[in-house]
């Protein structure tokens, strides 16, 4: 790799060997049609072999299979309607639908490496029109750097290879994640115990095992980033925080300066506490945390949740996972009220069961179990921001000619 000298373009600075064209002069470019009914599955069949591509984002807008592809491998897409400019690679034959942009590569164009760059560069204007369009006349007239095709080539297969351990990492955490639901769900019922325990289980409602807490109701716009007083939001719980909240790491929202002293006054909580998310927009009401190495931090519960405290000793850890296990979480649908957005009440919260070993031991153990694959998970998470900020690096390098592989 080494660096190189630049010279000003209509697109900005480029390589000195660096040309500057239209789209259309390397790249033949077609709007996809109607889907042919005839040549269509759903599924992948010995037959329906090469996949129809639509203008979604979902699954790289994979449709279904046809078995009679009307476009060539080495070819890449870009979204024509909706989410305008997104850029896939096809390294197949293909078939495509529903006004998504097929550009298929004249001499000299890597299909590899412009669809690299149009995501990075978004090189091309929609229409504005009530439902945003990206006409092929929009793409054809765009200006593209034109690096010689062999660096293309080189660049892309950097860039390619980078992705396949990002896409390898996220395909190792899913599988992670799986075996982690599948372990809380028998361990968290009693189905599978652990060796070395046989002491018996007991089924109690929340209310039985512990009490509520009153919470606050602000809003985002009453949170800061710094302060003396945290506070426990429900927005957070749904979507940021597992089951354990580790505070002497995690980042939390503060209550504004001139609140602090009527919140001090107050309820803090305490470590084992259990924060509930009352509201949601999906099956994810009712997500818990549990606070755990609060030390002397003070901490509230917010707009939208319900504090729990037990009443009855738990290992450390073990309730934040008990009660998002399957167990328990499978009770709150049939409590919850609701239709676009469901919602759980204070005394129907209280009513809810709660299987749980009596041996704080077993307890523990379990917690343990479920706390190290939480580790490994994320470990890897941690690792997948890493390469994907490795390949942000890379994109801006390569693709603006900064650094060169030649």
């Amino acid at each position: 790799m080494i660096e190189t000298n630049f010279k000003h373009t209509d697109i900005g600075p480029i390589p000195h060997d660096w040309e500057v064209k239209r789209t259309v002069d390397l790249f033949d470019i077609n709007a996809a049609g109607d889907l042919m009914r005839d040549n269509y599955s759903e599924v992948k069949t010995s037959c329906h072999i090469y996949p129809i591509y639509s203008n979604s984002n979902i699954d790289k807008g994979l449709y279904g299979y046809t078995s009679s592809p009307r476009y060539r491998k080495n070819s890449f897409t870009i979204t024509g309607r909706g989410n305008l400019g997104i850029a896939e690679y096809r390294n197949t034959d293909f078939d495509a639908i529903i006004r998504l942009l097929v550009l298929s590569p004249k001499k000299g164009a890597s299909s590899l490496f412009y669809s690299y760059y149009t995501n990075f560069a978004h090189p091309y204007e929609g229409s504005a029109t009530s439902i945003p369009q990206l006409p092929i006349p929009n793409v054809a007239k765009g200006l593209i750097p034109v690096p010689p095709v062999e660096e293309q080539e080189a660049i892309g297969k950097a860039l390619s290879d980078i992705d396949g351990l990002i896409e390898g990492l996220r395909k190792l955490i899913e599988k992670k994640r799986n075996i982690k639901q599948g372990a809380m769900s028998r361990l968290l019922s009693g189905s599978l115990r652990l060796p070395g325990f046989n002491k018996p289980w007991v089924t109690r409602t929340l209310g039985e095992i512990g009490h509520l807490i009153p919470n606050n109701s602000l809003s985002w716009e009453y949170l800061t980033n710094s302060g003396k007083v945290a506070n426990i939001h429900y927005g957070h719980i749904l979507t940021r925080f597992g089951a354990i909240v580790d505070v002497s790491y995690t980042q939390l929202p503060y209550v504004e300066k001139n609140s602090e002293a009527r919140f001090l006054k107050g309820n803090m909580a305490n470590d084992g506490d259990i924060i509930f998310a009352d509201t949601a927009e999906d099956d994810t009401v009712g997500k818990a945390i549990e606070l755990i190495n609060i030390g002397d931090k003070h901490i509230v519960s917010g707009l939208h949740t319900f504090w729990f405290r037990p009443d009855v000793e738990f290992a450390h850890c073990f309730l934040g996972y008990a009660v998002n296990g399957e167990a328990f979480h499978s009770q709150i649908p049939l409590l919850a009220t609701g239709t676009k957005v469901s919602s759980i009440s204070k005394p129907n919260l209280l009513k809810l069961e709660l299987h749980y070993p009596t041996d704080l031991a077993e307890q523990s153990a379990i917690a343990k179990v479920l706390t190290d694959m939480d580790a490994e998970i994320e470990g890897l998470e941690k690792k997948l921001a890493k390469y994907e900020q490795v390949k942000q690096g890379m994109m801006k390098q390569l693709l603006t000619g900064k650094i060169r592989l030649i």
